[in-house]
This record gives C-alpha cells, structure tokens and sequence, in this order.
C-alpha cells in the first residue's frame, strides 16, 4: 500500500476523559508551514543525495545479507541496468526471505518474498502453545544460474535446509525442494559443469543437478580453524556465515568468526574447493561488519567490474544492519576494504553506481519501512497463492486419540524399548491382539511409540491401558509413562494382580516445558538400582492403550492460508503464519480489521535457549509488524475499540522479547487505556550466572504501570502515538506515548518506558519492530479497527510546531503536471494520492505523523512519475503558432485561423479555439473566425494533449459594410497577420510565416511582437524563477525549453 492515509476526524471538544493515577497536560502542536520541513530521502537509506552514502546503507534490521548482480546485459534483465536482489533472515515472520531490489546498492526496497509462510506447522503458527521464536528461516543464500533464481536457507525446527528457485523473481511462481537435513549457514554455487554445490563451513556437499536435493557427494572437514592460525593471529571460532564466490582463478569465501577484536572477517580463498592445502586465509576487523557477500561492481569507466564488500554488524537496539564496505584489490588477489581495512558508523563513501538524477532522485525516497492507510491497494502477490501444504484432518468427535494402533491390530507403530522384544498374542483383553513383552534387562524395558508432534506441552490428556503378567509376585506396579529427550514422567499407574487384566489410567498434564518434538510413551516397572529377573524383569502383556486429548487441540484448516482479499504492503509481516480468517481490510473499507480467532496461551514456553515462559502478547495470533529505523521514530494509529470483550487486549508495541506497548483493556465491560513494560532480565540465576528458573507471572508481567492508565468510559475511538528513541551509540531504547480522543488534543500516557535493551538469548534475535495487535484472554470473537499507521522522524517530545511546509510544496508541484506526459495508470494513483494530501492538509493536521505520511506517498508518486516522464512514449505539445489568412477584416466578414502544432511527433495534435471578445469575433470548432463588432480581439489555439500549450493571433476587426458581405478577405501576401504569445511560459510566440502589417498603434506587427516579447520575457522569467522555486532545477529545464520553442 502506499505511504498515506486519509484522515477521518470529527473535529470534537475532549471527550471527558478522567486520567487516573497520573498528572497530564493536554496541548495541541499548531500546524504552519513557516517551518520547512526538507525531505530528499527514505527511512532507511543513507544515500546523502550528494553521490555519497555513509555506513550503514540501510538503517534497519537486515541481518545475514546475500547479494547478487543480475548484469544488464543478461536476458533476463529487461531495464538496460544492473540490478541487485538482496535476501536476509526473518526467521518466524511471514511472509518470509524478503527479496530486496536496488539500483546502486545504496537504496533498497522489497519487491517480493520467496514463500508467504514457512510451514503450517503448529511452530510455525502459534498453534496449541507452540512458537518459531529465534527459529525458522536462517542465513539464506540467493544465486542466478541458466536463467533461473535460486535461494537456499536452513531451518532449525522445520526438517533442515530448502531450496526455492523460479524463472522470474519479481513476479514469478516459486518451486520448493526440502532437502530433508540441516546445512548450518549454506550457500549455493554452481560449477562449470552447472552442478550445484553447498558450501557450509568446512563442509561441501555436491548435489542432485535434476533434482536439486539428493547429496551425490560430501566433502567434510576440508579445513581447519588450527590451519590459520598463523595467518590470523589466532585460532577462529569457526566457519559461520559462509558464501562462496568466484573472482578469477580464486574461490572466495567471506566468513565469520568472534576473535579478540569482536566481530572479525576470515577472508578464505582458495583455487580448489576440495583441496584443504591450497586454502589461504586473512583477517579483517570492520568495526563490527563481519558476515554477508562479496557483490560485483560495473566500473564507472573502462566496461570492467570490481568487487566491494557487503556485510552486516550487530547494531542494537536497530537490529543487524548492513553496509556496503569499498574495497581495493592489490596485485596478488586481496582486498582492502574500507579505509585502510577501517570501517567505522558514519563514514561516508563515493557512491559506486551513478544513475539518471530523476531515478536516482526516485530510489533515494524509497523505504523498507512505510506508512499505511490501509486502503487495499496494493497489488496482489504471486507468493500469496503458494498452496503446498497436506493437512491433518481433525477428527469428527470432540476428542483426539494420540495413540496410533492403540487396540493392538497389529505391531505397527509400537517398538521394543532397552532392548525389550514385542510380539502380538491372542491373550488380549479385547480382540483382536495384545502385545507381549519378553526380553525384559531393565526396567524401562516394553513396549515404545512416539507422539512426536501429537501432544502439547501444558496440554491435558486422558490415559487408559490394560495390562498383564503371568509370572512373579502377587502384585506389581506398571507404569505409563511419556519421556523427552530430556526427562520421564510417569503419567498414571497400576498394582496390577498376577494372572488379571488391570486398568492403568487418570489424567495427566504434560509440563510447560516439555519438548513435544522428541516425546514417546512406553510401559515400565518402577526403577530400581539392582531389579531381580523375577520381582521386577517379568514378561507382561500390554492392550487397549489410550491416550486422548480433552478435544481443545487446534488443528490448521486451509482457509488459514488461502488469500481473503486483502492485499498489504510488502513492508508488512506478520509475528507467525496469519490466519487469513481473522484479519481484513476488506470488512471495513479503508481500515485494518483484527478480530480474535484464538485466545493466547496460558503455559506456552519458548522451543529453545532457557525454553522460558512466553507472554501473552508473544502468542497473539496475526500481530502485524514493521521495521524499525534508527534515531528518532514516531508511529501513530487510530483504533475503534467499540467491538471489543472482556479479556481483550490491543494497541501498538515496540518489541522483541522486551517490549512496551499501549492498549485498551476490556474487563467487566469497562475500556481501559494504559501501559504495559517488559524488560526480560534472562531469568532467575544462580551465583555462577546459569539460568535456574525463566518462568513468569503473565498477568504480572503484563499488568498496566502504575500512573499510566486512563478510563475511556464511552470513548470507542483512540489516537495513539508511539515516539521511539533507538540510540544504537548506547544500544538503548526508550518509548513516551501519547494518546488523543478526538484526535487534536494529545496528551502524554505515563512516563517514558525504558530503557530497552537486547539480551543476546537468541530467542527473538532481532532489532525491535512495531507491531499492531489484538488478543483475547477468555473468549473469542472480539474485534478491532485500526484506521492507519503514519511514520515520522519528528517526535513530539522535540516540542516542534507541526510543519505543513514540505506537504504544501508537494502538493503544488503535482498540480502544475499534466496528464498527457505520463503513463495513465501512475497518473490515477498521483491524482488519488493528491486528493489525500489535500485532505490531510484540510483537516489541519495535529502531529508531524498526519503530514509527513501523506507528503511522502505523494512525493514518491511524483518521484516516480518524472521517471515515467523520461521513459515514456508520450510525446507532449511543445508548441503551437497561430496564423489567419488577414489580421484586419470589417463586420460581417469572416477569415480562417491556422494552428501550426510541434514538434511533428507529437502524439495528439488536435486544438481548441476561443475568442478573448465575443462581442468582436467568434470563433468555431474548425478555426472560421467571423467578425461580428468593431475592435481587437486574440483568437487563441490550445492543445488538447492536456499540456496547456497555445498560440494566438490578434485580429482587428473595422466598423462599416463589408465590400465582400460574408466573403473571405483578399489574399494579400503582404498582410500575413503576426501572432501573439499567450501569457503562458509555455507558449509558442513566432511564425516564420509572419508579415509585417500596420497596427492600432501606429507600430509594425514587428516591432510590437518585439515590444510584447520583451514583456511577455520579463513575466516569463519571473515565471520561471517561481518554478525554480517550487520544482526544482529539472522544472526550470523544461519551461526553459518550452519558452524556447
């Protein structure tokens, strides 16, 4: 969607609102436009508009970059430039591995995803306690081979590595293949034989070219962290974040390791991948720019190419940044990067790529962060309709049976535990088998099945089983038990009677921090240290198992997945897989609907690092989410919260696994507004620093601060805004927010939270996003309206005017384009994207948020239509001269007027005519003039083209009878009348077909056309320093040009 809203207030008083708990001043920032308010680039670039660009280039989080050059020259590329695709790490998000375009490495924007979810797993959804936090997509790399795009990333809980190749990565379909294993950090590369090789740390795995998964080769272990010690000083952590490139005779390979100087790039290469001996390695310390591409570089002069370094740093509380790092290549083959291998945030760079000034000016406004008004109007996408996915069909009746072949048909599905041997018997205690037990060594011996991704941690179920033995004591103690890979329970027990068919059962809770990804049960006999063959290791028989859920497990559904008609800007993700039943813009036009499909879970825990409790707020089902950008960040949005139940939670938030958010509560059927905090601390340690215990207090952690609340008693409309502080100097972040209920008087809500900083746990592992929500506690069905979602840079705490200068200006420059120079349909969506700022501007906006979010959709728009102008078919009316067969007629008569229209390729030549006195001539719609009253009059063409271009020409018309009533003026050559320029810069104001002819004045119809030029030069001039003014230098070109013509 584009960088706009439309702002839909209702000018009010405050709506009696009572703060609670807390002293608020009410103020309205005035809006002016005697501020100016300058923008010349996006959010997120560093491109400084002057051909340089300072460290980093883009200022968000894009970790774990991967570059490739697409030439211009290549078939596949239709722009007659190089292009770069870029893709990064967004682990649980969805859609996923944004793939980002530029022009000049410097300006980025998202231009598709490889897949619109990742999995349907519960993982990957939020689905029955389980989460991706941390997890999912990893360090992707991303190729060009034979016309094809290729992008391959691990996964470290969905089955290992995938790879997603497609004939068209902007638009084109995407094919996936799982590969079924786990390549930590893989990059691809094909060798002259069009093979495909995996590259992963010292590993190389060569694959399958037809089916691009099977492993045909594996080479392990090719290098050593020992072997570079010398030339590295010391011994590397490791061989993380590997991408192999061929420069030369050279294999280059830019890794990663944590040396005695932080963040350090180990530099391989090599002349033979397989062979460890030839691998040379250097060291390079970046100011922390240490992991991502080698990228190729077309030389400004000569046709060559260079390489330049594009790597990534961890820049908190921003996230993990990239920056495009200058290098100089010696005679033996090694780069210096930066300046003198120095590289510090903030040094600035000559840009490497030089594009036309209007599409340079176009790229340096886009962002990978954007306002919204959520108006439905952005394209669809071909990931959207990615349908891969078998689902498990949920069973008929309220309850589920985790147990596979639980009546024992047959053996399927049950295995011999510690050595135990299973066989079917017909001593059953229901037909048709049982499952006998012989073999027994250890008292965990008998009968095994896994309920891998069966159950739930924090899930309760019902067990049930029968069992038997014939042999030992008179009574014995069976148990049923489920186990992880890390621990056992006993989930219900037996004393059974020898020679009788007992009952196990109860009910049993598996534990918050159970991993259902490893869980079986089996059956044993209580443990102990020096079990006797006949007290303890006797044969039993085993049937009738059960073990079933209380009918509260979720399962996915495929309208989950499939497209609803709502279609998001790309800058948008979503916390996990969204489900497509529960979010909209379509239900309420012009508005982002959040409806509560689910409720948050009560005991979900993190699936990996301590496996600590989750928030609610982590496990709100479809969270939508954006970037931050570093300094200064406002967000604001607008929410009805008139359909919301009790329980239910919403607003906007600032996190990671710290957050701070402001939300309406709804208990008891009362709205409350307040604030929440979170600063996760790692959890409770011992004296040695180890986490002991990670579990929270929900409702505690969540509870709104002291001070900060305010009753909305019937407000169901609320203003938020969210001014952040992302100071990556300190790696701290701080929030103030402030609320509206008529969306004019603002007021602080609390104090401001923080500060915020980064725990380094991996479970969230990346810079802090903004996200709108809404979760539900104790019911569905609930719902909330937000309106839009504005950006500014401008805080209020800066305690600024509101400027409407730069949205002023913008909306000048696009009402003096016309229609004809530019492509139609970009023309529709700057018209509409003027009516909003118009709109915007009307309203009388109250924070820098409302204008700066509509002035910058508009002034991309009009960005993107002087590209459009350049490239365009169109060919515009640049000049029009007028001529009539006489200049001087009497009453009555009438003579034809001429419109001579360039240049000859013009794509519409067609004119309009009009008299400036009717009451002297009038003029039809073929150019016959006819006098009807003595005086002077100017018959005047203009272009239809819609460019505003026209010539004229004065006709004097004399009182008395005609000697021709009604007839044509003789044609004398020597009185070819002389035409006048109109008052437009624009205008055409000479006609070599000119003659000199007396005049009213006494003077030559050439020494009055010199003597009105030279007025018409001075209006003109002032004309075109006023345009100077407000379009810039390309707008006095082009009126420069057309005062000539």
């Amino acid at each position: 969607m584009k960088e706009f809203h439309t702002i839909r207030r209702l000018s009010g008083l405050l709506a009696g609102a009572i703060a609670v708990g807390m002293s608020v001043t009410a103020f309205v920032m005035p809006a002016t436009a005697a501020e100016t308010s300058t923008v010349n680039r996006g959010y997120t670039t560093s491109d400084n508009g002057d051909g340089t660009y300072s460290i980093p280039v883009l200022n968000s989080d894009v970790p774990d970059v991967s570059v490739m050059r697409l030439p211009k020259n290549d078939p596949k590329n239709t722009e007659g430039r190089d292009i770069y695709y870029m893709v990064s790490t967004t682990m649980e998000l969805s859609p996923g591995a944004p793939v980002m375009k530029s022009y000049d490495l410097i300006n980025w924007q998202i231009v598709t995803y490889v897949y619109d979810r990742i999995s349907m797993s519960d993982a990957s959804s939020l689905r029955n306690g389980a989460s991706s936090y941390g997890e999912g997509e990893w360090a992707p790399s991303i190729r060009y081979h034979n016309g094809k795009f290729y992008v391959l990333f691990n996964t470290n809980n969905l089955g290992g590595a995938f790879i997603y190749y497609t004939d068209d990565i902007e638009h084109g379909t995407w094919t996936k293949v799982a590969l079924g294993r786990g390549f930590h950090d893989p990059s691809l590369y094909f060798d002259e034989n069009d093979d495909p090789w995996i590259i992963s740390g010292a590993n190389e795995y060569k694959l399958d070219k037809n089916d691009m998964k099977t492993v045909v080769e594996s080479h392990e272990n090719i290098i050593s962290a020992q072997q570079f010690e010398d030339a590295l000083g010391e011994v590397p952590t490791g061989f993380e974040g590997s991408q192999i490139f061929k420069i030369g005779k050279y294999f280059y390979n830019p890794t990663i390791y944590w040396g005695k100087d932080g963040r350090t790039v180990m530099l391989l290469r090599t002349t033979d991948l397989l062979d460890g001996s030839k691998y040379e390695a250097r060291k390079y310390t970046l100011g922390g720019f240490a992991q991502g591409s080698l990228v190729e570089v077309s030389d400004k002069e000569g046709g060559g190419t260079h390489w330049e370094g594009f790597f990534f740093r961890d820049t908190y509380p921003n996230g993990r940044i990239p920056g495009l790092i200058p290098a100089t290549w010696d005679k033996d083959g090694w780069p210096t990067f930066g300046k003198d291998n120095k590289v510090s945030a903030g040094d600035t760079y000559d840009k490497p790529i030089s594009l036309p000034s209007d599409l340079e000016n176009l790229v340096r406004l886009k962002s990978i962060v954007n306002s919204d008004d959520f108006d439905n109007d952005a394209p669809h996408q071909t990931y959207q309709d990615q349908d891969w996915w078998s689902l498990d069909e949920a069973p008929a009746s309220g309850e589920t049976e985790v147990i596979s072949n639980g009546e024992v048909k047959d053996e399927s599905g049950w295995e011999g535990r510690e050595g135990a041997k299973i066989s079917l018997d017909s001593t059953n205690h229901s037909a048709p088998n049982s499952l006998q037990v012989t073999g027994r060594t250890a008292t965990g011996a008998g009968p095994v099945q896994s309920v891998s991704g069966k159950i739930v941690a924090g899930g309760t179920y019902t067990v049930s089983a029968y069992v038997l033995y014939k042999d030992g004591p008179n009574t014995k103690t069976f148990n049923f038990t489920i186990r992880d890979k890390n621990k056992a329970y006993v989930m219900a027990s037996a004393t059974a009677k020898r020679g009788e068919w007992s009952q196990i059962s109860g009910s049993y809770t598996v534990p918050k921090d159970f991993d259902a990804d490893s869980a079986e049960v089996f059956f044993e006999t209580p443990w102990t240290a020096t079990p006797d063959k006949t007290n303890d290791l006797m044969n039993f028989f085993v049937d009738d198992v059960s073990m079933r859920t209380d009918g509260t497990k979720e399962y996915a559904v495929a309208d989950e997945y499939k497209p609803n008609g709502s279609n998001l800007d790309m800058v948008w993700e979503w916390a996990h897989n969204p489900d497509n039943r529960y979010w909209s813009l379509t239900d309420r036009n012009g508005w982002l609907r959040l409806t509560n499909g689910h409720k948050v879970s009560k005991n979900a825990k993190y699936m990996k690092g301590t496996k600590g409790d989750l928030t609610y707020f982590e496990t709100a089902r479809n969270m939508l989410s954006q970037r931050t950008f570093g300094g200064d960040m406002s967000a604001e949005t607008k929410m009805d919260v008139s359909h919301m139940k009790d329980g239910d939670t919403a607003g906007i938030a600032t996190y990671t696994r710290s957050f701070s958010y402001a939300a309406v509560r709804q208990e008891n059927g009362k709205r409350v507004l307040g604030v929440v905090k979170r600063i996760y601390d790692n959890g409770r340690k011992d004296s040695s620093g180890n986490i002991i215990d990670d579990t929270i207090d929900r409702d505690k952690t969540e509870a709104f601060v002291d001070g900060a609340t305010v009753d909305l008693g019937s407000n169901t409309n609320v203003w938020l805004k969210s001014d952040n502080v992302l100071d990556n100097s300190s790696g701290r972040l701080t929030v103030q927010y402030l609320y509206s209920l008529d969306g004019k008087i603002w007021q602080k809500l609390g104090g401001e939270q923080g500060p915020f900083g980064y725990d380094w746990s991996l479970s969230h592992f990346k810079g802090y996003r903004i996200g709108l929500f809404n979760y539900a506690k104790d019911t569905t069905g609930g719902y909330v309206d937000f309106d839009y979602y504005d950006l500014s840079d401008v805080l209020s705490a800066d305690g600024k005017n509101v400027s409407t200068a730069a949205l002023e200006d913008t909306i000048a420059k696009a009402k003096k384009l016309k229609p004809t120079e530019y492509p139609a349909d970009e023309w529709s969506v700057m018209q509409m994207l003027l009516t909003k700022a118009e709109t915007a501007l009307a309203n009388k906006p109250s924070t820098q948020n409302e204008v700066d979010g509509p002035q910058r959709a508009l002034e991309v728009q009009l960005a993107q239509l002087a590209v459009d102008r350049t490239t365009s078919s169109v060919v515009p009316v640049s000049g029009v001269a007028v001529s009539l067969e006489c200049d001087t007629v009497k009453v009555g008569e009438s003579v034809l007027a001429k419109a001579s229209v360039s240049p000859e390729n013009a794509s519409d030549k067609s004119v309009s005519w009009s008299s400036s006195d009717e009451k002297v001539a009038k003029v039809d719609a073929s150019g016959r003039v006819t006098a009807v009253g003595a005086g002077t009059v100017t018959i005047t063409a203009t272009a239809k083209d819609g460019s505003g271009v026209s010539g004229s020409a004065r006709l004097t018309v004399s009182a008395g009878s005609s000697e021709n009533p009604g007839g044509h003026p003789s044609d004398n050559p020597s009185e070819k009348p002389s035409s006048v320029p109109s008052d437009k810069p624009s205008t055409s104001t000479s006609s070599s077909s000119h003659r000199k002819t007396g005049t009213a004045d006494g003077k030559s119809s050439s020494e009055q056309q010199h003597s009105t030029l030279s007025r018409t030069g001075v209006a003109v001039g002032v004309l075109v320093l006023a345009a100077a003014l407000l379009a810039g230098t390309a707008g006095v070109m082009r009126l420069l040009v057309r005062r000539r013509q």
